[in-house]
């Protein structure tokens, strides 16, 4: 045994032992570095829908990744309402008038580089920069901008007809200068949210096929990146504009990865597989604010999160009848703890909402409208019912369900899969209302759903096909386009309430056309008292956005001051990733990964090295013992 055990090891190895040992060691070790060291590469497409590597960040690419939970619902900017959506807009097309990152205001980075208005306000003129090109390499000029604004005003374009009302017509004076001719004086009319469009590529698309059918397959825009690639439910791919007017990205791509579950997306951040998240959960949001190298952003918006009632009045509605009456709705509100959502869902990192909107973000003057003690509804499940009792709505038959004129009161609650907020908020709520008496179908669903039930048509009749469902819209940097939202003329638009009262119609249009400050103010107070004691939507909360943004591996992340606070400034404007840069001396992941791997290549040559040796060593001394 002893001597079979030393002929089978050949003689005279034993020297290299270590040598080879060493090798492997090495192996072992860069491996295990490459393991806890480098961030988590990407997964390939056929696993996760992400792009490849060899797709996004190969051939020396710098990739900026963006995590979001909510896909973009389509490419064309005339049907498209997601968050996602606005923000891939933003990126691919440009505004007439920009707005300044420090304080949110009108700027010149924009198409536009100035303006003036006539003295009686009705006529702007509006000058072009000079040197802009769309994607594909052809000029934009006044044409093009002329083209947009008439495409929306003549063809009432619903998704814009907001932004756009009280437009008359677009005038070319020259190639780089337009007059907007208006009605009566518009005073949000340097804060349309329009993106400018190529005329030479949608002259030729009737406005019933785009909006309708039409996909915009392959965008061409002005903006500093263009769409290449969309994985409908898994990622957008956007190429840098080598020639954008206002100097290159510093970044070869940017990919909004578009996640299920946001806590894994907090995973990837943290991990390095992503660059930036937006949409963090509470809870998670705490775990970013204590990791090195991440920058945590909670702060208020223009926006809100709140329950929409199906007030559609009409026998074409397949919502509850109940909902059409402002007591019921007025009720249920009183049933809604907004202390506890904000506590829970939200973790403490919002405010308890009243109106459509929010406090503290405009300034001189604020435009929120805070209901005031007596007229402020709190908390109170008694008095909650007590109301319903004195509208009618009673447990005739003693099976703890109110009734309405003898039917049970049967409520559809939706909340959207993508808003574990929301959920856990329609949650809540539905206990609440089942308290009262009510029968509550509590569903978490696609937003899908959501949207073919608000936008439900049966031929051609409009139908809305809901109850409540919770939602939350990231609002408008004017407070014209959000008031104008909930109009009469804006039923099968961006009215989802599906509410009227001419009242708020009027109230609407006269602030939009007031230049006075204070006169206006006080017409858009006006509108949130109106729609407050309606209550045709329940705002529950004015969450904060929380977002977070890789600091340790990229510099030029731009911010903005609004709210007081330091936010990390997106959808705003198309310049938000221009100046993002790796940082300098760090390493993208691609990059760490690609020294760690060098040196297990070499470590791998030294092992075939050294086994070539040994092999040789081997031989000769077995020859020399034999």
């Amino acid at each position: 045994m002893e001597t079979q055990s030393r002929r089978s090891r050949p003689p005279g190895t034993r020297r290299l032992v270590p040598v080879a040992a060493a090798a492997v060691f090495l192996v072992l070790l860069v491996a295990a570095a490459a393991a806890l060291l480098a961030p988590a590469a990407p997964p390939p497409a056929a696993a996760s829908g992400s792009p490849s590597a060899a797709t996004s960040a190969g051939a020396g690419k710098v990739v900026l990744r963006i995590g979001v939970t909510q896909d973009v619902n389509s490419m064309n900017p005339l049907i498209g309402f997601t968050d996602t959506a606005y923000d891939v807009y933003s990126q691919n097309y440009e505004f007439l008038v920009e707005r300044r990152p420090e304080d949110y205001m009108p700027g010149p980075d924009g198409v536009a580089e100035s303006w003036e208005s006539s003295p009686d306000g009705k006529t702007w003129t509006f000058h072009l920069h000079k040197g802009i090109t769309w994607q594909d390499g052809q000029p934009l000029t006044a044409d093009d901008v002329v083209f947009t604004y008439n495409y929306i005003v003549d063809n009432q374009i619903p998704a814009y007809t907001g932004a756009a009302g009280g437009i008359t017509k677009a005038v070319k004076v020259d190639d780089y200068t337009v007059q907007l001719i208006t009605k009566q004086p518009k005073a949000d009319i340097l804060s349309m949210w329009i993106p400018i469009l190529p005329k030479h590529v949608w002259e030729k698309i009737p406005a019933k096929e785009a909006t309708g059918s039409f996909e915009n397959a392959a965008p061409i825009g002005s903006g500093p990146f263009q769409v290449v690639e969309w994985k409908r439910g898994s990622y957008v791919r956007m190429k840098a504009n080598k020639d954008y007017w206002l100097g290159a990205p510093a970044v070869d791509e940017i990919i909004y990865q578009i996640y299920k579950n946001a806590n894994t997306m907090v995973e990837d951040l943290i991990s390095g597989t992503i660059d930036c998240a937006q949409g963090i959960p509470p809870a998670a949001f705490r775990k970013l604010q204590a990791t090195p190298g991440i920058k945590a952003i909670a702060y208020l918006g223009p926006g809100w999160d709140h329950m929409n009632f199906n007030c559609y009045d009409s026998p074409d509605s397949r919502g509850a009848p109940v909902l059409r009456d402002p007591k019921f709705r007025v009720a249920l509100d009183y049933a809604i703890d907004r202390d506890k959502l904000v506590a829970i869902p939200y973790g403490g990192l919002a405010v308890p909402g009243t109106t459509v909107l929010p406090p503290g973000f405009w300034k001189d003057p604020d435009y929120h409208w805070q209901p005031p003690a007596g007229v402020l509804r709190t908390f109170d499940l008694a008095k909650a019912a007590s109301l319903l009792d004195e509208a009618g709505y009673v447990d005739t038959d003693g099976d703890g369900i109110r009734e309405r004129d003898g039917t049970p009161i049967k409520l559809r609650l939706w909340a959207p899969t993508s808003s574990i907020q929301l959920q856990t908020s329609a949650k809540l709520m539905t206990g609440w209302f089942r308290q009262l008496g009510l029968d509550i179908k509590y569903q978490v669903v696609d937003e899908g759903v959501i949207n073919d039930g608000v936008w439900n048509y049966e031929g051609d009749t409009y139908a809305p096909d809901y109850d409540l469902y919770l939602w939350s819209w990231g609002g408008m940097a004017d407070p014209s386009q959000t008031l104008d939202s909930y109009t009469t003329a804006q039923i099968e638009g961006w009215n989802e309430p599906c509410w009227s009262d001419q009242a708020y119609d009027r109230a609407s249009e006269l602030q939009t056309h007031e230049l006075n400050v204070q006169k206006r103010a006080a017409a858009i107070a006006d509108c949130q008292q109106i729609m407050y004691a309606s209550n045709p939507q329940a705002v529950t909360v004015y969450a904060k956005l929380l977002q977070a943004v890789n600091t340790g591996r990229w510099d030029g992340w731009v911010y903005s001051t609004i709210e007081g606070g330091q936010a990390f400034y997106r959808q705003a404007s198309q310049k938000t990733f221009l100046t993002v840069r790796p940082k300098a001396g760090a390493q993208t992941p691609a990059g760490t990964r690609s020294w760690i791997w060098a040196l297990v290549a070499i470590a791998a040559v030294i092992v075939v090295v050294t086994a070539l040796l040994l092999r040789r060593r081997g031989r000769g001394r077995v020859e020399e013992a034999e």
